[in-house]
């Protein structure tokens, strides 16, 4: 199997930190070529890092988001190069991991019977507008775009290589979701290709979130930067710190790599605060479901919202008391 991947990488200081390293090393394994797409600066020892490690490297004006860059890296390379690889990954920065190999997630999508596949799909949600005031800009069901993987007949395919020539770059994320992340699964269905989901869910909230312990347990092999990075209120904040204990748990994966990625962050002292005050969470979380279950008599938007809290609370308090915090 001849594989080639393409990883977008940002930072705002230019550096090639230890988890970006880690997930290349990894994804190495799997690839016959990596090229890593720098979307802004990126300073002479993150060069030196990732010119150690054998890939490509493009760097790029920070134009666009994901997609643009992964256009440039497809352009670069060149179309005639391309198309002779089995399979195409793209993929990018916004994940740590693999805290479970790849091989295995590769592996079991080898027996399934799909022409391009991903890590997670979101579900359809008319009321989300990313445009306020659009209604054609909801969120289409769709991959999400952080681990994306195209099988030779969608990577030789008119219709795949026209998405990237017509592509216009976002000048907002808003719009990168809108126009690029959300369509781009349709687009393709809409051209006759199948697309499977390594996790299954029916549920129609943010699975990298909402099903954060689940995809843990399920070795779903990445877990979202941003349920770490940004700074959430009582409820996600237990999740993250439940999430992390059972990475510890569960998988060989250093969790140092999170740690040292928020050094110096606001976000490092939220997540320190919440691993010492998780009683405290769990009571907030609790006070919240009395709250959504009040509201939601009357509302669908609160029955939602406590159905999420819900599976939440379940998931965390089987962890709160297993674990010594750091």
């Amino acid at each position: 199997m001849k594989r080639l991947a393409l990883y977008t990488l940002y930072d705002k200081n230019g550096i090639v930190k230890d988890y970006v390293l880690f997930y290349l090393k990894e994804l190495k394994s799997l690839c016959n070529e990596i090229m890593v797409v720098i979307n802004g600066e990126i300073n002479k020892e993150g060069i030196r890092r990732l010119n150690s490690l054998g890939v490509k490297t493009l760097c790029r004006e920070n134009n666009g988001f994901d997609f643009s860059a992964w256009r440039a890296g497809l352009d670069c390379i060149g179309w005639n190069i391309v198309k002779n690889y089995d399979e195409l990954i793209l993929c990018n920065c916004s994940v740590y991991g693999p805290i479970f190999s790849l091989h295995e997630s590769f592996d079991k999508m080898s027996k399934q019977n799909c022409d391009f596949w991903g890590m997670t799909e979101y579900r359809e949600r008319k009321e989300k507008l990313m445009v306020k005031g659009d209604s054609e800009s909801y969120i289409r069901t769709h991959l999400q775009s952080y681990f994306l993987v195209f099988h030779k007949n969608v990577i030789q395919s008119e219709a795949f290589q026209k998405w990237w020539s017509d592509l216009k770059s976002s000048d907002s994320f808003e719009e990168e979701v809108y126009e690029h992340e959300t369509k781009f699964t349709q687009y393709l269905l809409e051209n006759g290709f199948n697309y499977l989901s390594y996790y299954n869910s029916k549920q129609i909230w943010n699975l990298s979130f909402d099903e954060a312990i689940s995809l843990v347990e399920n070795r779903m092999p990445f877990v979202k930067r941003k349920l770490f990075t940004q700074i959430h209120g009582p409820v996600i904040s237990q999740l993250s710190v439940s999430v992390l204990q059972i990475i510890r748990k569960i998988s060989e994966y250093d969790e140092n790599f999170i740690w040292n990625d928020l050094v110096g962050t606001k976000s490092y002292k939220h997540l320190e605060k919440s691993i010492r005050k998780q009683k405290i969470n769990i009571f907030y979380i609790k006070i919240r479901i009395i709250k959504y279950k009040l509201f939601g008599i009357f509302s669908l938007y609160y029955r939602i919202k406590l159905n999420k809290t819900l599976m939440i609370y379940q998931s965390v308090k089987k962890n709160i008391y297993k674990f010594i915090s750091k």
